[in-house]
């Protein structure tokens, strides 16, 4: 099931065409020889820029034409808000480390340093829950060459997963 929804979630992302559906992306990865949590996330653009517009209270947004400045600043904000992960039941401070954007996807790049192991991963992943209904958050989490996944939406914002 998870694999026929990346697929086609993989193949929206890829395309210049409206999308049907209403899903971002987050992996997370420990990354035992760095010894941090390196997470990555991929948010539509356009959808991106609707519910930022909802938050600043701004008829419209175009983040094409905002300062790098600003999107950093705007984006550590919404990484605060809508992102939290736990390790062994600890929250963990995250540090935003920067963003690429285009006009189909943008990234936004976190990590969590000192990170050696994890035997449990719990994440809060709220984003755009607030301007679509059907808002599909899928997370990816790999701990030691193992990745589990889970589904998060309207009403249930948050889960766990475990390794051995």
């Amino acid at each position: 099931m998870y694999k026929v929804l990346l697929l086609t979630v993989v193949s929206l992302f890829a395309g210049k065409q409206e999308h049907p559906m209403h899903v971002s992306i987050c992996e997370i990865e420990l990354d035992s020889d760095r010894k941090a949590i390196e997470i990555s996330q991929r948010i539509f653009t356009d959808d991106l820029e609707r519910e930022l517009a909802m938050e600043l209270g701004v008829p419209n947004l175009d983040m094409g034409l905002k300062s790098k400045e600003w999107m950093d600043a705007e984006f550590k904000k919404y990484v605060q808000k809508h992102f939290a992960v736990e390790v062994d039941n600890k929250r963990l401070q995250t540090e935003y480390l920067g963003y690429e954007l285009n006009a189909e996807v943008t990234f936004i790049y976190v990590q969590v340093p000192k990170v050696k192991k994890a035997k449990s991963v719990s994440v809060k992943y709220d984003v755009l829950t607030r301007v679509y209904d059907d808002q599909i958050n899928l997370v990816h989490v790999k701990v030691g060459g193992v990745t589990k996944s889970m589904r998060l939406e309207r009403g249930k914002s948050s889960d766990s997963v475990q390794f051995n």
